[in-house]
């Protein structure tokens, strides 16, 4: 019960997916970052699915693409979006660590976060409207929306935080993080190994580029912010997306 009790819970704060009510109490929270994944799953069946249809109606590319990239917002509420959009706008500001903190807490969006939200939107437009729709892509896709979410749940746990109490810092007091890591490195092996099968072994172009950009992260958290957020995950999810489906269009392009 308690593993379905902390599904429930993931998908109630990681999406707008209708839930079951339940309590938010750290017995329930116990395993939520280990489910993080599973919302992945649900978002990769739903672009698997337009895929199908876009292929089926013969949809054109750009419609394609903006419905690509509209569809998991429409599922996740933009939670992870706007995590990206704060930390967009502490960087921009080049100002001290802690006015940097001050900026993520600030409901406002600044100037730099909209110029940042449209730059990355626009590139994850160009990219969804460009590759090929075919088994592969199909099965590449869905693994980008797993994989974000394992790696922004790995990052969270091992990641040091920044001593402020937040969301994240919840999360973590809460989470059996040895179990936890143990099921989200799972996630990693198990989605790789599909992607693989399928796909052939350039398919391991995007757990790659999960790692680098979860190097880049460890290093932007701690000299920039003092530690781990949940903002700073929310844009290590948002930046490792886009980059991985980059690597979908160098995929195709290598295959």
């Amino acid at each position: 019960m308690k593993a379905i009790r902390s599904i429930i819970t993931a998908f109630c704060m990681f999406s707008r997916i209708p839930m079951p009510e339940i309590e938010w109490k750290d017995d329930n929270m116990r395993f939520m970052l280990a489910a993080f994944p599973l919302v992945g799953v649900f978002v990769g069946f739903a672009a698997v699915l337009f895929l199908w249809i876009s292929e089926k109606f013969a949809i054109p590319m750009l419609v394609r693409g903006a419905g690509l990239l509209i569809l998991p917002l429409l599922i996740t509420g933009g939670i992870h979006m706007d995590g990206f959009a704060d930390v967009t706008d502490a960087l921009s500001s080049h100002a001290p660590m802690e006015k940097k903190r001050a900026i993520l807490k600030d409901p406002h969006a600044g100037a730099f976060a909209i110029i940042g939200v449209c730059a990355v939107s626009i590139l994850n437009f160009a990219c969804l409207s460009s590759f090929e729709i075919s088994k592969e892509s199909a099965c590449l896709l869905f693994a980008v929306y797993v994989f974000s979410r394992a790696g922004s749940g790995i990052c969270s746990i091992l990641f040091p935080g920044s001593g402020e109490q937040g969301l994240l810092s919840s999360f973590r007091k809460s989470a059996d993080k040895k179990f936890s890591l143990i099921v989200l490195f799972l996630w990693l092996v198990l989605i790789s190994g599909f992607s693989v099968y399928v796909c052939g072994f350039y398919a391991l172009l995007l757990p790659a580029v999960l790692v680098l950009t979860g190097a880049y992260l460890y290093r932007l958290s701690k000299k920039e912010f003092g530690g781990m957020s949940g903002d700073l995950s929310g844009w290590y999810l948002t930046v490792s997306e886009c980059a991985m489906t980059i690597m979908l269009l160098v995929w195709e392009g290598v295959r």
